[in-house]
């Protein structure tokens, strides 16, 4: 056989293994290289999902500083409201106290006109009825005993009252004016009684007549007491 055939044979068959190891590592460098692409598209989608978690964990911190004022503030205004309500405990027990000692002297003073106003009028009964009375006078005496027994029952109906008007003590203070002067009215009425006898020039009074200025005198008494037992138990009120 020719050398040169031989030759050529062999360096054909040479460049054929080197084209097939370049094919070869050709087609592996485009795999690598494929898969380096994959790897920067995974590192890129790592990256931007890092960033977004790293964004999360912010607003999630963000979100639990926000909550925990938050229940700073809660706590802060249930301590608050807590102190309010032991005040307002303390203060609606002092104001329960101060009622019902106030209440308890409002019904030691009621306690006491009636006594006063039973007294007086018991006291009254017995000295009309220990009274000697001519009989000329008698039928004009039982007309104005009448009306005067209505007008000290009006007086003793005063009674019951007397809790209500105390109380209005500490914002009217006319209201014991109106009271007295209602009471002097009434025993301004009393003054007819008073009436000259016969053709006489000076007036003298009758039996009757002095009756009732004694009668008079007498509620002119009570008033007065009153007037000053009034007068002292609304200052009481005000201890």
């Amino acid at each position: 056989m020719d050398p040169h055939m031989t030759h050529y044979k062999a360096l054909r068959r040479h460049m054929n293994e080197h084209e097939d190891k370049i094919d070869a590592l050709t087609t592996e460098q485009h795999e690598k290289q494929t898969i380096i692409d994959l790897l920067k598209q995974d590192l890129k989608a790592v990256r931007e999902e890092t960033a977004r978690l790293e964004l999360a964990i912010k607003l999630r911190s963000k979100e639990s500083d926000q909550l925990s004022n938050s229940t700073k503030e809660c706590r802060r205004s249930l301590a608050e409201r807590e102190e309010s309500r032991r005040a307002l405990a303390d203060a609606l027990r002092v104001l329960k106290e101060e009622t019902k000692n106030r209440s308890a002297r409002l019904t030691e003073r009621k306690l006491y006109f009636e006594k006063l106003v039973s007294s007086t009028r018991s006291e009254l009964e017995k000295w009309i009825e220990g009274t000697t009375i001519p009989v000329a006078t008698k039928p004009r005496l039982e007309e104005t005993l009448k009306e005067l027994q209505s007008q000290y029952h009006e007086l003793v109906m005063i009674t019951p009252r007397l809790e209500a008007n105390l109380l209005r003590l500490k914002t009217e203070k006319t209201a014991e004016e109106e009271f007295i002067v209602s009471l002097t009215e009434r025993l301004t009425q009393l003054k007819p009684c008073l009436l000259p006898i016969g053709g006489q020039k000076q007036a003298r009074l009758t039996p009757a007549s002095s009756l009732f200025v004694l009668l008079a005198s007498a509620f002119k008494d009570v008033i007065r007491l009153y007037y000053e037992i009034r007068r002292d138990f609304g200052k009481m009120l005000w201890l």
